[in-house]
């Protein structure tokens, strides 16, 4: 778990304890432990997201707080969980895919095995995968 709450921790600019503590509660331990012992799909999403402006909802799960913005700052929203389901990614999210055989667990006790994959993902993925091909690439092939 100590992998993970880096990751998160530095995906979402938080403090490391803070990460650790908010993947300590029951609900989110819960999820991250069923991904572990492969009982889940084997990709876990864990994202912020603003409030669906139609319902007043974030179209997610995990955390029961739906408070949208405090104070107006993107930061404050809750980040939420869910493995990828159907629920549409508005904002910056970060995942975690399990490279295992469907069902087994991983092997904590290994560390950087790749038996669990960390990403990112922007909040426009394709407009960041556009940049990064016309500034980036497009220089190899001129």
């Amino acid at each position: 778990h100590l992998w993970m709450v880096q990751c998160l921790a530095d995906c979402f600019e938080k403090d490391e304890l803070q990460m650790e503590d908010w993947l300590r509660e029951n609900e989110h331990y819960k999820h991250f432990n069923s991904f572990l012992k492969g009982i889940t799909p084997p990709k876990i999403l864990v994202y912020r997201q603003p409030l669906d402006s139609q319902n007043g909802h974030s179209n997610g799960h995990s955390n029961g707080h739906r408070n949208g913005y405090t104070n107006g700052h993107y930061d404050s929203l809750p980040l939420l969980i869910n493995f990828g389901d159907n629920y549409p990614i508005k904002a910056k999210a970060c995942f975690f895919f399990r490279n295992t055989a469907e069902g087994s667990s991983v092997n904590t006790q290994v560390y950087n095995d790749n038996e669990v994959m960390f990403g990112e993902i922007g909040a426009d993925p394709i407009q960041s995968l556009d940049t990064i091909v016309s500034q980036g690439f497009v220089h190899f092939v001129d």
